[in-house]
C-alpha cells in the first residue's frame, strides 16, 4: 500500500492536481503571514486589541496628540480605525 490515497497513485491525476494545490497553498501562507499594521476592525488587527507600537500617546483632548477629526452624521462610529497616516 502507498503513501497516497487510491486516486492519487495515478500520475495523470497527481499531475493535474499539483498545479492547482500549490498555488491555492502559497496564499494560503501568504495571507496569514502578512503583517497587520491599520487596524480596520474593531480592537484592531486580529481583534485582539493589542498593538505592538511602543511610542503611542497617553493622553488625547481636541488639540492634544490628535492627528485628524472628522465629524460624522448619525451614531455607531464608535470603533476607531487605523489606516496609513490616519
Amino acid at each position: 500500500m502507498g503513501l497516497l490515497p487510491g486516486a492519487f497513485h495515478d500520475i495523470k491525476t497527481w499531475s493535474v492536481f499539483m498545479p492547482r494545490l500549490v498555488p491555492c497553498l502559497l496564499l494560503l501562507l501568504l495571507t496569514v503571514q502578512s503583517p497587520a499594521a491599520d487596524w480596520t476592525q474593531f480592537r484592531g488587527a486580529g481583534a485582539v486589541g493589542v498593538s505592538t507600537e511602543t511610542a503611542v500617546p497617553l493622553q488625547w483632548s481636541d488639540t492634544k496628540n490628535l492627528a485628524w477629526k472628522l465629524a460624522l452624521p448619525g451614531k455607531g462610529f464608535s470603533s476607531p480605525i487605523v489606516v496609513g497616516d490616519k
